[in-house]
This record gives C-alpha cells, sequence and structure tokens, in this order.
C-alpha cells in the first residue's frame, strides 16, 4: 500500500490534484519545502495563508515543527495560516487533542488559537 509521502515522490501532479481539491479560490503564489520527511506547501494570497503538510505520522514533534512553520508564515507574511495536515496515521497522543470539525466529518480540528487561523488534520488512522 502505497503512503502519501510516497505518491508525493512518485507523481509531480499529485500535489496539485491535492489542492486544487481543498482551495477554494486560485492562489497564485505557492512554495514548497521538505523538511525531515514532511512536505509544507505555502499557498498565500493577499490576505489568506494556507499551508498543507503531508507527513507519514503526526506526532507531537511533527505538530510542534508545525507550529514552528506556522509562526514564521505569520512573522514573515503577517497572516495566520490555516494549517491542513495530511497523514497516513496520527499518534495516539495527539489524537487525544483533536476534536470533530462539523461541517466536515472527515477531518479533525486542533485548537490553534495564537498560532494559527484553524488546523485540520486528515488521517487514514
Amino acid at each position: 500500500m502505497a503512503t502519501l509521502t510516497s505518491k508525493v515522490d512518485s507523481q509531480e501532479d499529485f500535489l496539485r490534484l491535492l489542492t486544487e481539491t481543498i482551495l477554494i479560490e486560485d492562489y497564485a503564489n505557492f512554495s514548497f519545502v521538505r523538511v525531515d520527511g514532511s512536505y509544507f506547501i505555502l499557498y498565500k494570497s493577499q490576505s489568506h495563508a494556507i499551508l498543507l503538510e503531508i507527513q507519514s505520522k503526526v506526532t507531537e514533534e511533527s505538530m510542534k515543527r508545525s507550529i514552528e512553520k506556522c509562526l514564521e508564515v505569520n512573522d514573515h507574511f503577517d497572516i495566520e495560516p490555516t494549517l491542513v495536515v495530511l497523514a497516513d496515521k496520527t499518534s495516539s497522543s495527539v489524537r487525544s487533542m483533536l476534536s470533530p470539525n462539523l461541517e466536515k466529518p472527515q477531518w479533525q480540528i486542533l485548537n490553534s488559537t495564537i498560532w494559527a487561523e484553524k488546523c485540520l488534520i486528515f488521517s487514514s488512522l
């Protein structure tokens, strides 16, 4: 079974297809970086930013890295981004901090009051 990160490695159009299903409006500016096994893609418009992260497993350590990236976006652009995390798995310690999203039940929400406008996590397990 292919993981999300292996799909990203093997298909150059995967990121575009994935983000087109998430984004409602066209974000012309984007940047891409890989850090410690996670992919971070920043889509930014004049007044909004979406930080998309793709990783194998969401852990407390990876969430700290995600929060750092959100704070970097905030410092650099003066915009609190929406963090969207796509993962194959979520650790039990992170899962215990999540609450369901009433609008989209397949997504989980992590409280992000200070570091992001919103944090949505989608994982298989």
